[in-house]
C-alpha cells in the first residue's frame, strides 16, 4: 500500500495509454507553472509575475465595470436571453423592443418581445 492508504498499482497491468496518478499530477503541476506562474502554492515568476497579475486584475476589473456598469447592459442581457431560447423548427428568431410613452406625461415603458417557443414541460 502507498502512504495515502490506496493499493499500489501494478504499472505493467495498465494499458499502454493509461494515465497514472503520477503523470496526471505532473501534468497539472506543469500547467500551473507554465500557464499561471505557480511553483507549488507560490508564484514562481517573482516580482515581474506579481506585477503582470496585478495589471491583469486591474484590466479585468475595469472591463467588468464597463460591461456591467453600462446603461444598456439590461438590453444586452435580454438579447442574450433571446439568443439562448428555443424556437420552433422553421421559425426565424426575432426580437424587438417597443417603447411606449404615457400620453398624459406619466412616464413610459419598454416592452421586449421575441418569438421563442415558450415554456414547455
Amino acid at each position: 500500500e502507498t502512504s495515502a492508504g490506496a493499493a499500489a498499482v501494478d504499472q505493467a497491468a495498465l494499458p499502454e495509454n493509461a494515465v497514472t496518478a503520477d503523470s496526471a499530477e505532473a501534468l497539472i503541476s506543469a500547467i500551473r507553472r507554465e500557464e499561471f506562474g505557480f511553483q507549488g502554492d507560490s508564484l514562481a515568476g517573482g516580482s515581474l509575475q506579481v506585477k503582470q497579475n496585478a495589471r491583469l486584475a486591474r484590466a479585468l476589473k475595469r472591463l467588468a465595470g464597463e460591461l456591467y456598469g453600462s446603461d444598456i447592459h439590461w438590453q444586452l442581457e435580454l438579447l442574450q436571453n433571446a439568443d439562448d431560447n428555443k424556437y420552433d423548427e422553421g421559425v426565424l428568431p426575432s426580437a424587438e423592443f417597443l417603447l411606449r410613452t404615457d400620453p398624459k406625461g406619466g412616464g413610459g415603458e419598454v416592452i421586449f418581445r421575441c418569438n421563442e417557443a415558450g415554456f414547455q414541460e
